[in-house]
């Protein structure tokens, strides 16, 4: 993507003046960033990390775990959020209260996204979601009302908080944020943006990484992860010291005390050669508990001298394939299209984002889990080409890249009242409310999940960023005025 109009001169001077609209958007370069949770399958697996598809071999994931895990993920986000936010406002609360706030919150989330476990075949979610509350909420609820009002003063909470940074490259995001300030925040009463995390006093900071069950012994994948999210963090909110990492699983937190970041380095560069196709992953065929270990074995990872020419054939068929699917398409779940990184006020002149909009308090609805968001003191929407009804929008305080930043669809335009009418994706619209966020001003992006505009939105950024797109139109322009 063209982020600015150097960029887009130094693109022209690369490109053929007889080049064509299509040309064009073959040289340009989308600013694309690897997941964490890709580059950790590197302590497991390169095959792993390097994703190719055996047919025929089946994984034996439990159907609709992940559902039930996201659902565990939420509920004790959101009841945090809402003890420390009413020991905050200095109201009492003993313990069976509490609990009775996880409770409240497992039947909301059952009733807000049952679809989602229909589709999964999981009939009765809510026993499954309380085998694991009720051992988590008892062991939650003391922590958190031993605390004093004094000490949560300092302290802030910010859930889902997600980090894409493309220096280290990695792509991030933390269940649960806490940091620790050294004083209590001047304004109680006023939303502190991500932007001015790094200018306060940090005396510590906590990531929390909720995980389902009960304790488990962590894996070199596990440990990996936690090593790159820990470096992303520093690096982003330019902290001395690494954080402080907890596993909280549903019967005890677990720390991890120490941290090896240039592990994770290694894992950057190798994962973005085999994406590259630079290298083929190295694979042992050892992996004890892996499903795929004997297609391993049998063919596709042993020495070429001994495979049979069938066998040999097949492996360099895969091989070529793989490699081919990987040179021309960007897998959404292990790769991201890295938002522009030109200011919210600028992307909203382009037509690429709304800023400035504000949240209707009086429209928040809950049960269908919808919000207004409107322009505020009427401020038009600019040229508001990129936005329809059924995109998914990523909604933040004008950093996407940075920050509790929920996802949802766009289910209504109003352009007489400049309002957007949003509905969540699954039930986090408690991301925009707490610690009185409901007062700050909202930037909307466009969020990437329609691969088959991508390269028309790149063509477009091209053409209003650089000169040379007159001569490409004028081409194309005289081209259709010959052949009409």
């Amino acid at each position: 993507m063209v982020s600015s109009k150097e960029d887009g001169f130094a693109l022209a001077s690369r490109i053929d003046t007889q080049a064509s609209a299509n040309d064009i958007i073959h040289k340009l370069e989308s600013r694309t960033i690897p997941r964490i949770s890709a580059i950790a399958n590197m302590a497991w697996c390169e095959r792993a990390a390097y994703g190719i598809s055996f047919l025929g071999v089946q994984s034996n994931y439990l159907p609709g775990a992940g559902d039930i895990g996201s659902a565990v993920h939420r509920i004790v986000i959101k009841s945090t959020l809402e003890i420390v936010q009413s020991i905050k406002n200095c109201t009492r609360i003993c313990k069976s209260e509490a609990m009775e706030i996880f409770s409240t919150n497992a039947k909301e989330e059952v009733d807000v996204n049952w679809k989602f476990y229909m589709l999964s075949g999981i009939e009765q979610p809510l026993p499954i979601i309380m085998e694991d509350l009720k051992i988590r909420a008892d062991r939650l609820a003391n922590q958190l009302i031993t605390h004093h009002n004094d000490s949560y003063q300092k302290l802030l909470l910010r859930p889902e908080f997600t980090i894409r940074n493309p220096k280290i490259p990695l792509e991030g995001r933390l269940d649960l944020l806490k940091i620790r300030l050294g004083e209590p925040v001047p304004d109680s009463c006023k939303y502190i943006t991500t932007d001015d995390l790094v200018n306060l006093n940090i005396e510590d900071i906590e990531i929390v990484q909720i995980k389902t069950g009960k304790a488990r012994p962590r894996t070199p994948r596990i440990y990996l992860q936690a090593d790159a999210e820990a470096l992303l963090l520093m690096e982003t909110l330019k902290l001395k010291q690494p954080p402080s990492y907890t596993w909280q699983f549903a019967d005890k937190d677990v720390k991890h005390k120490s941290f090896k970041f240039a592990k994770v380095h290694q894992a950057i560069d190798k994962f973005i050669r085999l994406w590259k196709a630079q290298e083929s992953p190295a694979i042992t065929g050892y992996c004890p508990t892996c499903p795929l270990k004997n297609a391993c074995l049998d063919w596709h990872f042993a020495r070429s001298d001994k495979l049979s020419f069938e066998d040999l054939t097949r492996r360099r068929a895969a091989f070529n394939l793989s490699r081919k699917i990987r040179e021309e398409i960007s897998d959404t779940d292990r790769w991201k299209v890295y938002v522009s990184l030109r200011n919210a006020e600028e992307r909203h002149a382009d037509g690429w984002a709304l800023t400035g909009l504000k949240l209707d308090t009086s429209e928040i609805d809950p049960i269908n889990q919808q919000i207004v968001l409107s322009s505020a003191e009427n401020r038009p929407f600019g040229n508001f080409v990129d936005f329809s009804v059924g995109d998914f929008v990523t909604v933040s305080d004008g950093n996407p890249n940075l920050g509790s930043n929920p996802t949802a669809i766009i289910t209504d335009i109003d352009l007489e009242r400049s309002s957007v009418k949003l509905q969540s994706i699954r039930n986090d619209l408690y991301v925009l409310t707490h610690d009185n966020r409901q007062t700050s001003r909202f930037t909307m992006d466009r969020f990437d999940f329609d691969k088959g505009l991508t390269t028309i939105r790149y063509l477009d950024d091209f053409f209003r960023q650089s000169s040379y797109a007159d001569s490409v139109l004028g081409q194309g322009a005289a081209l259709a005025a010959t052949v009409t």
